[in-house]
């Protein structure tokens, strides 16, 4: 039997054509690279400032873009414990919302805020909009101390979750209750659906849905692992973080249609996911650098500030919220400055 013998194209420009071709798929990559590349979001950086501290963090934002945190006030007098108040932040100015400690955590659509300040008879969720707060009191516990309540989460709808006697708790209208099963610990974040996310006792991300908690577990399905969830959106998506590899390495995860996805790192050993909006679109920290993660990639959000020429080098940490215009809200900090300090990022059109 003889050789096999392989046929070539004889066209007379058949080096030439093969040439064309070769540099057309190198043009055309190059072309999706640089598209990729600049089809990358940038953003505005704007510091809120502080009253007057050295302290200031955003941990909320609606889609007005009105930024909800902490911020601290100078003291009054030199051994004076420097107080934090929360604040909201609107078309340029900061507002203390009340003049007692405390934190505000979360804006919905409608304006109304939540968090935990300190009030005469403990510390205790509240509940603020249309210029009045109001203190949403605590459950009875089996605690040594006050009763205390934490609030975390809100939804358009205005229910409050959070934490009462070491519960996940829940407010609507004038109505605290826990969810019902003590397994819960603490409800971070709730959808317009009212599915609820939080921390287990047992140090387990959970999800409340159609009134049945379910478990989320952990990365790598160590039962003895710990893994906690923060956001959930409308499309029941679910972020937070999980430790992997014996605890000893903490990763950002995307949990959806029952299972649980490790988002990867940017570098490092510790991340984790804090916000997601309508889009997907999900936010965080990732060994001491804010990161914003599109489409599969994740992205030092520090690479993708535009910087003003003359400007103070300023270092995103940690990115709290995304609202679904893609503003962005969280903790950085001046280089060569003491301090953390809230910040919002703007997308460029």
């Amino acid at each position: 039997m003889g050789k096999t013998r392989r046929i070539l194209i004889t066209h007379p420009n058949y080096g030439l054509l093969n040439f064309s071709r070769i540099w057309m798929f190198i043009w055309v990559c190059l072309q999706i690279g640089l598209v990729s590349a600049f089809s990358q979001t940038h953003y505005t950086l704007t510091d809120l400032g502080t009253f007057g501290g050295d302290h200031s963090i955003a941990y909320g934002i609606n889609n007005s873009g009105v930024v909800v945190g902490v911020s601290r006030a100078v003291p009054d007098e030199p051994s004076t414990i420097a107080a934090d108040f929360p604040f909201v932040y609107s078309n340029g100015v900061m507002t203390a919302i009340c003049t007692c400690f405390g934190w505000a955590t979360a804006i919905n659509a409608a304006g109304q805020i939540t968090g935990f300040a300190s009030f005469p008879t403990g510390q205790h969720a509240f509940l603020y909009g249309n210029g009045i707060l109001k203190d949403l009191g605590a459950l009875p516990g089996s605690m040594s101390g006050p009763p205390y309540s934490l609030a975390y989460g809100m939804n358009s709808a205005g229910v409050v979750v959070g934490q009462t006697r070491n519960e996940a708790m829940v407010y609507y209208q004038g109505i605290m209750a826990t969810l019902g099963r003590r397994a819960a610990l603490t409800a971070h974040g709730i959808n317009d659906s009212n599915d609820i996310v939080g921390t287990l006792q047992s140090e387990h991300a959970f999800l409340f849905h159609n009134n049945r908690l379910v478990d989320l577990g952990t990365l790598d399905g160590d039962k003895n692992g710990t893994s906690e969830a923060f956001a959930i959106n409308s499309s029941g998506q679910v972020v937070g973080y999980s430790y992997i590899a014996g605890n000893s390495i903490q990763r950002p995860f995307l949990y959806q249609n029952g299972v649980m996805t490790d988002l990867g790192a940017l570098s490092g050993a510790f991340g984790a996911a804090w916000g997601i909006n309508k889009a997907g679109d999900i936010v965080g920290e990732f060994d001491g650098s804010a990161f914003i993660y599109r489409n599969g990639v994740m992205m030092d959000l520090n690479d993708l500030v535009q910087v003003e020429p003359g400007s103070k080098l300023f270092h995103l940490f940690t990115a709290f919220s995304i609202n679904d215009l893609g503003q962005i809200v969280g903790r950085g900090a001046f280089e060569n400055e003491y301090g953390d300090r809230a910040f919002l990022l703007t997308p460029i059109p």
